[in-house]
């Protein structure tokens, strides 16, 4: 159930996002919004209960909200020097990184089926993103893929390190020192937050910060193997059918291929 929310939570997020396109200017602004009502959403309305102190929790959660904004730039920056189609596909080829982490650090040995699974899944991402143009700037993409895969891996991170108790207090300062990022990027930018902004930060933070909690729950339910490549996959499924219905957008013959094999990944990696 933890898992299914969180994919649940992530497709809300995207559908308030593709909502927001003609709408929100400045997207460094709502994020700011949306950064400060999930840090209310994580402190439970009792700020006093998260007063700061040198913990490794704290530590992490300075990491994590690092990498929060630094994936958001790169995708900024990627999308405006190598285009939509590559950066969406080493966006969400960075599930690489908390996964070869779990193998490499953590000892998640995956089963047969599952490695055939996940090499299933990566193969029909590329498979649905790929053009063929020439990628103009190939070290910003693997930037893009380091960044936001480390944000993802240090959910695991901090779900190994015997942390658990402190879940909120962890999710309240990555979003706080994510918000602290992206306000002083805003600056540096010369950006100011309108109502539009403001409105869709709110709309975007509840789903944005239950995206993180489910997430973070079902790390301890399921190995990360399971865990990040479905949540990619099904929120990516998902996504595609809204798509046609509410917005009546077409899914091409390759894409609609991809989503067919991804799911039928799913089930390998449950095996």
């Amino acid at each position: 159930m933890y898992l299914l929310f969180a994919i649940l939570s992530s497709v809300g997020v995207s559908l308030v996002m593709r909502l927001s396109e003609k709408k929100v200017k400045n997207n460094i602004g709502m994020l700011v919004m949306n950064y400060i009502v999930c840090c209310i959403l994580a402190s439970n309305l009792h700020i006093q209960n998260c007063i700061p102190t040198i913990s490794p929790t704290f530590c992490m959660s300075i990491i994590n909200g690092f990498f929060y904004v630094a994936g958001f730039v790169a995708l900024q920056y990627n999308i405006q020097r190598n285009g939509l189609v590559y950066s969406s596909m080493f966006m969400k080829l960075g599930i690489m990184i908390p996964i070869l982490l779990s193998f490499f650090v953590y000892k998640e040995i995956p089963t047969l089926f599952q490695i055939i699974g996940l090499i299933l899944a990566i193969s029909m991402i590329v498979f649905m993103n790929y053009t063929d143009q020439s990628i103009p700037y190939l070290p910003g993409l693997i930037l893009l893929l380091f960044a936001g895969g480390s944000g993802d891996a240090m959910s695991k991170v901090f779900q190994m390190s015997g942390q658990m108790d402190n879940s909120s207090f962890f999710l309240f300062y990555t979003f706080f020192f994510a918000c602290v990022f992206c306000f002083l990027f805003m600056k540096y930018k010369n950006q100011h937050i309108r109502k539009e902004e403001i409105v869709y930060g709110l709309l975007i933070a509840i789903p944005n910060f239950f995206s993180a909690k489910f997430l973070l729950f079902a790390l301890t339910q399921f190995p990360s193997i399971v865990v990040y490549p479905t949540y990619s996959i099904l929120t990516i499924c998902i996504l595609g059918v809204v798509g046609v219905l509410l917005f009546k957008e077409k899914i091409e013959k390759r894409t609609g291929i991809a989503m067919l094999f991804m799911i039928a990944a799913i089930g390998l990696l449950n095996m």
